[in-house]
């Protein structure tokens, strides 16, 4: 019976994927009428679709990327948004910047230069357990602001586990003059005695805190390290689009306080929340691994056969290729263009040597560069070393650093998709009114400021993108937030920003990022050991942007007051002492 029944559950995605959408049909039957300019028909059609597609995603009954695709089938068969409409948002210009940033992080990792700044720094910082935890750490959370998280986390672990492995032949070797055996050895997890069949049987060595926390600082400092750049995550790029999109008619006109979500603005604002938020992780992950009296964190010796693994690793790399140099190149060029394309509200541009600088974009700047990706010689041959002594003209042209079978395999596609259905969820939020709807709550009558509301808002989307993707969950969160920005007339991006931030805050479950799933494919790790580990790097990012926020947003995005163009959408915001500077287009 036992067998039976588990054999039942095992088609549990069946099940769901059947009767979800049936049992939840009614709710886009039977609604209909209107209300305070509310169309409660188109109320009913966009619940349904969003209960289908949040609970697809937290059950993860379909590929995320594929459940993606239902907002495309669903809203031009309830005639509330047109295909034409809606298959516009599976490539917007948000989504050509992912893209080249994925050719361009794509073109690093096949070259190798991610590994070679990875080993090269773990080389100078040095090889007892501390040092190699800061290391790790660092590497991870510099890379992961230029290539995805995903990608950094699977290059870092494996060199992680070999230096693991390292450490533990030295401990057995030597355990009187180890460079640290005594930590190790209180550290240790208690076996289960009931698993010690004789007293002479070999016991199967358990993961001590040195292993649990040197791959738990992985996957948290790849998380982390993306909340430093506008595209470090995808959740940062998803905020810049719909932001630019909803408020689009306004982008490009001249004359009131719109300015688009920049590389070089996202930087000045998040860059140091990043950093503090690091730092904070890094001490508290030193304290669970290795004790709280800070004396003891510099007291261990070197492990010289732990630095020989780095070195032997950096070896294999060979002297530096033009591959990686050019990868290095364009990467900073990159990085060029996005800061200088609108540096600040005072200097001009290279989007002002266009007649139309407000149609020039962040994705414009990378995509041109990831064109010359395919043409670049990944190596020195035929003509480029025409006048070299070694000259061959069988040698023939090299192939460039990409090619397009190379981006075919590597390339996150998925998540493009995944990018889309977010706003076209976002599109159908807005125009069914349901964003409004919620937003119509009773967060006002209690009298809440707007810091507490955004702390609250924050907290709830750290917590729920622990049970479902966090791309997923800052994309259901997105519209809603600026339609309760509007109705309480404060700036939308005082709200939106830290909450897109904190989606980022994946730390306690395996299943809440895919860093965090690579990690625990060591077979090394429990839930126990994140949900500990990760609930005060939780609690710092979330007391870090709130306060941020309060200090660095009317800075950075003049968030202190309601802005002229948000009026459009909220005139029952406008306020004669602080919008009688409003250009008159706005009303």
């Amino acid at each position: 019976m036992r067998e039976n029944f588990k054999d039942f559950l095992a088609y549990y995605k069946l099940y769901l994927f059947v009767l979800l959408p049936l049992v939840m049909l009614p709710l886009a039957l039977v609604l209909d009428g209107e209300e305070d300019g509310i169309d409660f028909k188109k109320l009913g059609q966009f619940s349904y679709l969003l209960f289908i597609v949040a609970s697809f995603w937290i059950f993860d009954v379909l590929p995320l990327a594929v459940t993606a695709l239902i907002p495309y089938l669903i809203l031009p068969s309830f005639g509330m948004i047109s295909s034409s409409v809606i298959a516009a948002k599976y490539m917007s210009n948000v989504n050509f910047l992912l893209m080249g940033g994925f050719m361009l992080a794509i073109a690093i990792e096949e070259s190798n230069l991610h590994k070679r700044i990875a080993l090269g720094t773990l080389m100078h910082i040095g090889s007892n357990p501390r040092a190699l935890m800061f290391g790790f750490m660092l590497v991870t959370w510099l890379l992961s602001m230029c290539i995805t998280n995903t990608s950094t986390t699977a290059l870092m672990i494996p060199i992680v586990i070999s230096v693991l492995e390292q450490l533990k032949e030295t401990e057995k070797k030597d355990k009187k003059d180890d460079f640290c055996s005594e930590d190790i050895e209180k550290n240790k997890i208690k076996t289960d005695q009931k698993s010690i069949k004789s007293e002479n049987s070999e016991i199967e060595d358990k993961p001590t805190r040195l292993e649990i926390y040197l791959l738990l600082c992985v996957p948290f400092s790849a998380n982390i390290g993306g909340l430093g750049t506008l595209t470090g995550t995808d959740l940062n790029v998803y905020l810049a689009g719909y932001y630019r999109e909803f408020y689009e008619e306004y982008a490009n006109i001249d004359g009131n306080d719109y300015f688009d979500l920049t590389y070089a603005n996202w930087a000045k604002y998040a860059l140091l929340q990043s950093l503090t938020v690091f730092l904070l992780s890094f001490l508290w992950l030193q304290g669970l691994g290795f004790g709280w009296n800070p004396k003891d964190w510099f007291s261990c010796k070197n492990s010289e056969e732990a630095n020989e693994v780095i070195k032997t690793e950096y070896k294999k790399l060979g002297p530096i290729k033009q591959a990686e140099f050019l990868s290095l190149f364009c990467f900073v060029t990159t990085v060029v263009l996005w800061i200088s394309r609108d540096p600040s509200e005072d200097a001009n541009g290279w989007a002002d040597l266009f007649p139309m600088p407000n149609w020039m974009t962040d994705g414009m700047a990378v995509i041109i560069i990831a064109i010359f990706l395919f043409i670049l010689p990944k190596r020195r041959s035929g003509l480029f070393t025409i006048f070299s002594k070694n000259y061959n003209i069988r040698d023939g042209p090299s192939e460039g650093i990409l090619n397009w079978e190379i981006v075919q395999r590597k390339c996150a596609w998925g998540v493009l998709i995944l990018m889309g259905g977010g706003f076209a969820i976002a599109q159908a939020s807005d125009d069914s009114g349901f964003s409004e709807f919620i937003a119509n709550g009773k967060i006002k009558k209690y009298g809440w400021n707007a810091w507490a509301i955004c702390l609250l808002c924050s907290v709830i989307a750290a917590l729920f993108t622990e049970i479902t993707s966090n791309t997923a969950a800052n994309a259901l969160f997105m519209p809603l937030l600026n339609k309760l920005a509007l109705k309480i007339c404060i700036h939308p991006l005082y709200l939106m920003i830290p909450s897109c931030m904190a989606c980022s805050l994946s730390f306690m479950l395996p299943a809440a990022t895919a860093p965090n799933a690579i990690a625990f494919g060591t077979g090394k790790l429990k839930t126990t050991n994140s949900a500990l580990a990760g609930f005060m790097p939780k609690i710092f990012g979330l007391i870090v942007l709130n306060t941020f926020v309060i200090f660095l947003g009317p800075l950075v995005y003049k968030t202190e007051s309601f802005p002229c163009f948000g009026l459009r959408y909220a005139p029952h915001c406008r306020d004669s002492s602080i919008h009688q500077h409003c250009p008159n287009f706005i009303f």
